[in-house]
């Protein structure tokens, strides 16, 4: 069965949409979640048009993985604890400059599980 060129092409298009949204993910940037979910969106439909289950199927569970991953994403954004040092990061409510990723004071992470 000889696959038709367009699937071919949009096929490439699709791979690039995932290594794109690796790459904006490596750099910490949201927009590659946007991406990851075209790229694996179009290969779910490509598998669907060329009758391959081994493409959907998979293409399903890399969707329910990035979502997963997003979820996680978010989740970590709310829980300003680090994992590393096991301290919290605080920025004064007083300062008028926006947060960069820089803070001022450190504190001691809670000893008990947050929820």
């Amino acid at each position: 069965m000889e696959i038709p060129q367009y699937l071919d092409i949009a096929g490439h298009v699709f791979y690039f949409f995932i290594a794109f949204g690796m790459f904006l993910l490596a750099r910490k940037n949201k927009w590659g979640w946007a991406f990851r979910f075209m790229g694996e969106a179009g290969w779910l439909w490509l598998g669907y048009m060329m009758s391959m289950s081994s493409i959907w199927s998979w293409g399903i569970l890399f969707v329910c993985m990035d979502a997963y991953g997003l979820w996680i994403w978010n989740k970590k954004a709310e829980n300003p604890v680090t994992e590393v040092t096991g301290l919290i990061r605080v920025q004064p409510l007083n300062s008028t400059v926006p947060d960069q990723g820089k803070f001022t004071e450190e504190v001691p992470a809670p000893k008990t599980p947050l929820v």
